[in-house]
């Protein structure tokens, strides 16, 4: 059986713009390669050109992989797929995510792009809140 491809996740944040997205999972938790099925939370501004830039960079580097959009209320999912299997899944924000037991203030999207700083990924830096 052939083993699914990994993405080189420090080379595609250092392509992408750090203006206008925050990566929600930390450096802690944030792995240079992934596991099968993982998933990245982010925010932007900018779901467009966060979008385009995620999809020509796997696209370019990898080209035997699938990318699936998905258009949700406030949300997209980019999925990565490798052999009919989801290999990553970019679940990109564009306001703050609901939630049943709490609320809260959509103001607080902003705030979170707007606070960010940069911690060391690889050789490169990337947006946390």
């Amino acid at each position: 059986m052939d083993s699914l491809v990994s993405i080189d996740l420090e080379a595609l944040f250092s392509k992408l713009n750090p203006c206008y997205y925050v990566i929600i999972r930390g450096s802690d938790k944030l792995q240079h390669r992934l596991i099968t099925g993982s998933d990245i939370d982010i925010f932007t501004i900018e779901k467009h050109k966060l979008l385009h830039a995620i999809s020509n960079y796997i696209i370019n580097k990898y080209p035997n992989l699938t990318i699936e959009v998905v258009n949700l209320v406030g949300q997209v999912h980019l999925d990565v797929i490798d052999k009919q299997k989801l290999l990553l899944r970019f679940d990109i924000y564009t306001e703050i995510p609901k939630f049943k037991k709490i609320i809260l203030m959509s103001s607080l999207f902003e705030w979170i792009i707007s606070r960010c700083h940069y911690t060391k990924f690889g050789s490169s830096e990337i947006p946390i809140p």
